[in-house]
């Protein structure tokens, strides 16, 4: 009885079955950290975006009285923003009222290239409608 000698290593078509199953594995790896590139990117867009914006809102009526109307204007060369204030008016479309103050719906939009954010708040402002009480 004649024994076949033992191979040892590898034949080509492991090493090849082998070397596609690394590849497929490392383009879905570089699929999932430019993902998370792409999310860090947008976090921090939208975290400069509020800070603009925390900024922005609370400047508002103290330089100058705030006003029915908008506006826009640049936070700096990445950042743009648009104001919009508006009397505010309830859900139910009943009036709010109260001797000589205002009730103000502010809508800030902070832009950049590829996103926006959108930011709301309400403020209590003295009225200066004509015929308003002083």
């Amino acid at each position: 009885m004649r024994r076949h000698p033992i191979m040892r290593g590898f034949t080509l078509l492991e090493l090849i079955g082998a070397l596609a199953l690394a590849a497929i594995a490392l383009a879905v790896l570089m699929q999932v950290l430019a993902g998370a590139a792409q999310l860090g990117a947008r976090a921090d867009h939208a975290a400069g975006a509020a800070l603009r914006a925390q900024s922005r809102l609370a400047e508002l009526g103290t330089l100058q009285p705030l006003t029915p109307g908008r506006s826009e204007g640049r936070f700096d060369a990445r950042y743009r923003w648009r104001l919009t204030v508006a009397p505010w008016q309830p859900r139910d479309g009943g009036p709010v009222s109260a001797p000589g103050l205002q009730l103000l719906r502010v809508d800030l939009e902070v832009l950049w290239t590829g996103g926006s954010a959108d930011f709301s708040t309400l403020r209590l402002v003295q009225d200066s409608s004509p015929g308003a009480p002083p």
